[in-house]
Formats: structure tokens, sequence, C-alpha cells
């Protein structure tokens, strides 16, 4: 199909320079041939293309130039090696302008060639290609650096008065680069105005005139940038720097992962060493349309890809992006049928970039089991309120019933602000979209720190609770005068004029006063909502919840108060002294964000399960983090304490239920389950009369040499899991015993959630355990009670779950 392409464009670029009417006849008569057919026919007939690659799909995933003056390029990509799958993937082929083309994963996929003199030397240089970027990497939007830049095809070095080669790619935004290395130094052009278009086909150019002294670049035909250099300059080539497809030459790196990586989709590359005209780029660019108008691109094409089901350890009835990296899920909502859930994002790779660029991911349930992935809606943005950072924060439902989300405006610079973090607001586009997948973010702060209102560049992580006309809203902070964190508290009222924007600050919602560093410098994530008792019945409770930072030198486990809440003064007044632990996890479950369910009244809480890896194993195996599940939090009023269930409808993902007895021996249990063998389930266990210790072993080896070790003491006081027999976690943050006490009760129940190396247990609906469970054996999923056999169990019940994850819409 490209030989055919190739071919027709051919004739169309001779016969349109044959005509000699100059750009108008030779833009008519691309335009004629791209409208007349239904098919893009990219490429172009000049006698100097010394290298064409055209991406299409080949059983070694290659790089082909179908010139033949290089060797196949086999690109990097680590879900070829990645040592948790099952299944070796070459990187993925989608379909290009013409035939196929080839999707780059941000920070792992490229082509390159060592040794090799790629750049024709000689005064004339030009390149063509077909780019539909994903993401950006974050970079300083007043600074245009070269070697920050994601490459599309990339071949310098430079230092000083040295230069040598060149490179074509994009920075932050989409703003366009050409570097040129030549015997005069190193010139550079780049696009200040037209950014390419994120998740749809863009076309690039580039060309070098030597001759005459200017170096060109283009996006979708028109030229976007020029600098001038002295006539009779030439590129100085080099074989001492690689030629690299889809990665700029320079690259910084993050935890193993490399920034200046293409994201998205490649088709089409072409090298000349000719110099292409402004018509003769538009020629190019036009043919390259279908029906005179760019080519459809399906956002599943290009969007991150569902590459991981065969990962095992990855999560996967767990909600999250289907690649890559995200942070604490915020600002659930739920309207008009659905709950959505927003997480910070890094679309680039699975790594945190020191929170610079992070993006707002989305995802959408009907039910909060079933989760349904959709693009990015905010991501930093030169000339805004938020240039640097999106981070954590809430939403609400305004008066007219239109969602509003709450965001943490990010500005480095902060030109006179108190604060490098801010409240802003987003809205939705289109409320008639059933996904509201396109949000935009006010020009105007809703909230500004101000001196004397919480501690400076410490104003994050916004979540209101919301009793009818009345908004109270939290946010992290540290206190004024000292050390300590602290939650500060604003109030609105739906009746007062402008009242998004005009809140009022109302001080500390509570101080404690214990300066022990595990209670952190600042309370990040607060949230403060009303509690239902176990029947449903409205309390006058409340439960205020934070997590403690910084993780350096805090316990950023969450952790909370119940109390009452007094409206009129905006304090909270705790029941108990200390907070207490939600969950006994060694910092899995962190990253609070909550909701009141406006179907049940009821509180649900959202976290973050931290992966608890380095940063090479969550590299080499393309993602971090996940959702848990979500949580629904109760007042236990006959312990007057907090209650925990697991939260959302679940018979969809139910399958099989694997095991099930009642009034049975620990023994037989064994028995039965000697050949079980799954790694994404659910268990339901009763046990009356605790008179000794209960052990239970799952994600156990054949040989009993690796398991996750789950025990309840005698009485019913104490639960813990143990994770050192998974040789995975060894070295890891993973490894470790998480215990803590519960109140006995006459019966012990065990809901225990095992999702691959996701474990979250809950005990007697009074607290839970997180935990990661990274085996060395990938199989190693059995299950034995490790205690006394003679032990009955009232009721086991195992029940297989399937994925909920859908793909991207």
């Amino acid at each position: 199909m490209k030989e055919k392409a190739f071919a027709l464009f051919s004739c169309l670029f001779l016969l349109a320079s044959c005509q000699g009417g100059g750009e108008s006849s030779l833009s008519e008569s691309i335009t004629q041939g791209s409208e007349d057919s239904s098919e893009s026919d990219p490429g172009f007939a000049l006698d100097n293309v010394y290298a064409h690659f055209a991406f299409d799909e080949n059983e070694a995933g290659d790089i082909l130039d179908f010139t033949g003056n290089l060797p196949s390029i086999h690109p990097s990509y680590v879900l070829e090696t990645s040592p948790t799958k099952e299944g070796k993937d070459h990187i993925p082929f989608k379909p290009g302008i013409v035939g196929d083309a080839m999707l780059f994963d941000g920070y792992s996929t490229y082509g390159s060639v060592s040794g090799y003199e790629f750049a024709p030397g000689g005064n004339a240089l030009s390149i063509s290609a077909w780019v539909a970027p994903r993401s950006y990497n974050y970079s300083d939007p007043d600074v245009n650096d070269i070697n920050s830049i994601q490459g599309i095809v990339s071949q310098y070095f430079k230092s000083g008065s040295l230069a040598f080669g060149f490179t074509l790619g994009y920075a932050r935004e989409g703003k366009l680069a050409f570097g040129v290395g030549t015997d005069n130094g190193w010139y550079e052009t780049w696009d200040e105005f037209d950014p390419l278009i994120q998740y749809e086909w863009n076309h690039v150019a580039a060309s070098f005139d030597g001759a005459s002294g200017k170096a060109s670049i283009y996006l979708n035909g028109l030229p976007v940038g020029s600098v001038s250099l002295p006539e009779g300059s030439e590129i100085a080539v080099t074989a001492d720097s690689d030629f690299y497809i889809g990665r700029n030459s320079v690259v910084a790196s993050d935890g193993g992962c490399s920034k200046g990586v293409h994201s998205g989709l490649l088709d089409e590359l072409y090298l000349t060493s000719d110099v292409l005209s402004p018509s003769e780029v538009r020629a190019i660019y036009q043919a390259g349309l279908v029906n005179g108008e760019r080519k459809e691109l399906p956002l599943q094409d290009v969007y991150l890809q569902n590459s991981l089901t065969d990962d095992l350890y990855k999560p996967q009835y767990h909600a999250g992006p289907l690649e890559h990296w995200m942070n604490e899920p915020h600002a659930p909502f739920y309207y008009n049928g659905l709950y959505h859930l927003f997480y910070q994002s890094n679309p680039n790779g699975p790594y945190f970039n020191g929170a610079a660029g992070i993006n707002w991911g989305h995802l959408t349930s009907p039910d909060l089991v079933n989760w349904t992935n959709h693009k990015e809606i905010l991501q930093p943005t030169k000339g805004t309120v938020a240039p640097d950072g999106l981070w954590s924060g809430g939403s609400l439902i305004a008066k007219d019933g239109t969602p509003v989300l709450l965001v943490t405006a990010g500005d480095y610079d902060h030109p006179g602000m108190v604060s490098n973090q801010n409240v802003a607001l987003a809205f939705p586009k289109d409320l008639n979209d059933p996904y509201l997948r396109e949000w935009e973010i006010s020009d105007r702060l809703a909230i500004e720190q101000v001196a004397g209102q919480g501690r400076a560049n410490e104003f994050r992580d916004a979540n209101v609770y919301q009793d009818g006309d009345d908004y109270y809203l939290l946010i992290c902070s540290g206190d004024e005068t000292s050390s300590r964190g602290t939650a500060l508290i604003y109030h609105t009222n739906a009746n007062k004029e402008d009242y998004l924007y005009n809140w009022e600050y109302k001080g500390h919602v509570f101080d404690y006063y214990n300066s022990d560093a595990k209670y952190g410098t600042s309370w990040e994530l607060p949230c403060l909502q009303p509690l239902l008792d176990e029947s449903g019945e409205k309390t006058d409770k409340f439960i205020l919840v934070i997590s403690p930072a910084p993780a350096s030198t805090a316990d950023n486990n969450i952790i909370y108060w119940i109390g009452s809440f007094d409206k009129k003064s905006c304090r909270f007044t705790p029941d108990f002294p200390d907070p207490r632990r939600m969950d006994y996890g060694r910092n899995v479950f962190t990253g609070p964000s909550m909701m009141v369910d406006p179907s049940s009244g009821a509180s649900l809480i959202f976290s973050i399960m931290q992966s608890q890896r380095e940063a090479a194993p969550m590299a080499s195996s393309g993602w971090a983090h996940n959702v848990g599940l979500v949580r629904e939090l109760y007042y236990d009023s006959s312990r007057q304490d907090l209650g925990i269930r697991f939260a959302g409808d679940w018979s969809s993902l139910e399958g099989e239920v694997l095991y099930e007895k009642s009034q049975v021996k620990a023994s037989q249990v064994n028995s039965d389950l000697a050949a079980f063998s799954s790694d994404m389930y659910s268990l339901e266990l009763e046990i009356s009369g605790l008179n000794e210790d209960f052990a239970l072993h799952f994600r156990r080896s054949e040989q009993g040499d690796e398991a996750t070790v789950l025990s309840i003491s005698s009485g019913g006081s104490n639960c813990s899991i143990d994770t050192n027999l998974n040789k995975g976690n060894a070295n890891t943050s993973a490894a470790g015993n998480s215990s803590g006490e519960l109140t006995a009760e006459g019966k012990t129940t065990l809901t225990l959630y095992v999702d691959r190396s996701m474990v979250e247990a809950l005990f007697n609906e009074q607290k839970t355990i997180s935990c990661r469970s990274y085996t060395t054996d990938l199989y190693a999923n059995g299950i034995k009670i490790a205690s006394n056999p003679e032990q009955t169990i009232d009721h086991i019940k195992i029940t297989a779950i399937s994925s909920g994850m859908k793909e991207v819409v």
C-alpha cells in the first residue's frame, strides 16, 4: 500500500510541478487530488530522499527505511522486556496517514542507530513527517531549550561554538522546534504561535537552506518559524552522536524514564538533501488530507493503551490509568448517573517528575466498580492561572446544578502573590456530554492565599463539604507561627453575589497541638464530611481526615478524628484527643478524597494505593500506583468510632464462586483448596469464638516459601498482614508486618480483595490493612490456612472477580 501511495503522489507532484503556475497551481492540483480521494497519499517524489520511514507494521516490530540506506531498526520498548508480563509485546502500530503508524509511549519508545553520519552534509536538508502528539513534557514556559524538546528525529551535538547535526521536535504545549549545527555554529527556530494539536494528526516539516542562509519550520502546510544564518552555511555532520527516531539526542532522565521521547503517533517520516519550498511543503500536506480535511484519529489509537492486562503485578479491577503514573484521586462527584473521579496524572511515563506539569486524569463509573478512562481534562498552560501545575483539588455542585472543580493552580513565579499555590475553578464545556470530557479553567482565581492565612506556599488540595446552599472548603496548609500542620476553612453561600469567587476565610478548622514530626508540617488532602450511622440514619457526627506531609519526615498514612462541626464558627471539635489510623498498612492506603453519595447520603472515601516499588521497576513495568477500592464510612454507635464497608455494586464483576462452605474444619478447607490458583478474587470469612491465633496464607507458592500471611490473634483483638515472605518485596518498602488493634466481638469477619499485587483486607468493618504482595514466583496464587487444622470456619466464600476497567472513551 505504501508503494502504491508513493507512486500516486509522484504523479501528483510531477503534474503539479509541470504546470508551472507557482504555489497556487501546485496547491490547487494537490488539493483536487486529495479531495477526490477517500484515502490520503502523502509522500514526495524528490530525487534526493535519503530516508523514508513508513512505520508499517511488521512481525519484528522494526522501523524500516524504504530507501534501503539504513538497516532495520529495532526500537526500544520496555514492554518487550518487562519482567512481570506473561507476553512480550512489540511496539504498537495503529492506522496511519497511509498504512500504519507507530505509537510511541513518551518515555521508552524510540529507534536509534550508532556510528552513522545520517545528516548528508552540504547546504540542504528537509524533513517531513506526520505526528499525533498525546502529551507534552513539562519545561520552563519562558525558555526555549532545544535540549528539552521531545524529538521526532534527531542527531546533534552542541557545546559552545561546536555544533553538529540537526533535531526536529516539540516542547511543552506543542511548540515546534528545529535546530541545525553548521560550520558557522548552532541555529534554531521555534513556532511561538501555532502549537501542535493534541490527539490529532499534524503535518510538520523543516528545511535548511544553507545557500540562501535560512532555516524554516512548517505546521500543517504553513510556515510558522524561521531563522537567518550566514549564506553559504553547511551542516556539520557527526557520527559521534546516535541517530534517533522518536527521541531527542539530548534527554533528561527521571527514575529510568527518558523525558525527550515522542508521545503519540508518528508516520511517513522523510529526510531529503533538497530544500523544500513553501509550496512543496503545502503540496505534501494537502496530499495527506482526506476529502480536504486532516484524517480523523480515534482517541483509542493515540491514548494510553490497555497493554498491561497480562502484567502479573498490575491490578486489573482496581481503577487507574491504563499505563504510566498516577497520584492521588480527587474531586469526586456524581452527575447524571455517573460518578466522576479525577487523579494526578503523568501521561508521559511512570514517574513523578517532581510534580511539574502534572495533568488531571479522568475516570467515570455508574456503580463505583466499573470504571472508564477518559483523556486528561486539564494540563498546565502558559498564560493561564496554572502555568506550572494542576495539583489535587475538590468539587462542588453549583446552585444551578453544574459541577465545578476546584483546582490547585501551580505558578512557580507567582508575581505579586504570596503563594505559588492558589485555588482555581474549572467548568465543563458541554453539559450534554454524558462523560463531561472537556473542561475549561477559569482565568480568575477563586481563592488567592494571602498573608496570615496559613503558611505561604502550603495552600492546596481543596475539599468541599456542601450543605444546601452553604459550602465549606478545607485546604491544606501549615500553622502560621509554628512548624505544625493545619487545615484552613473557607465559607461561601450560593445566595451571595459571585459566590464561587467570594469565599470568606474562617481560620483553622481545628488545631492539634502535638508537634511530633509524624503529624506533619502540613496536612494534605484534608476532608470534612458528615457520617450516617450503621443503619444509614443521620447523626450529628463528622469525620475530619488528613494525610500528614511531607512523606520524607511525616507518617502520611490517612488519620482521622470523629467529632462535631459548628457551622457558624466553622470549627471542628473531636470526640477523642489523638487521631486514629483508618488503615494499618505501611503507607499504601494514602491520598484521601471524600464525597457524600447523593443517592444514599453515605460518605465515601477514595484513595491512592502506592506501588511501594523503587523507580527502576516502575519504569521497566510501565505503570505506577492505582486507585483504591471505594470505601463507605459510617459512625459505629456501639463502638463510638468509625465503621468501614467496601462500597459499590460488585455483581457485574463477580464471576464464578470458586469455593464456598459453612461449618467446615480448616483441614478440610486446605484439602479442598490444594489446587487453588487465582490472582483476582474476593474472600469472605467468618469465625466464631477465636480461642487461638488464626493464620491465612495467600499469594502462596506451591512450595510455601512465598506467601502473604494474614493473622488474627486469639480473641480477635489484633489483626496483621506480613509480607516478608514475598521475595519480590525484599529491599522495598512493601516488605514488613502491618498490624493493629481490633475491638473484639463474638464473631470475627474478614473481607479480603486480592487483585494481583494489590491486597485490601477489612476486619469486622472496623479497620483495614492495605498492602502490596510482590512474589518472585509470578504464579504464587495458592491459599492455605496455616493455623490449627481443627479450627472450625463458620463460613468461607471465594468469588472470582473480573476486570472493571473499560477502554478509553
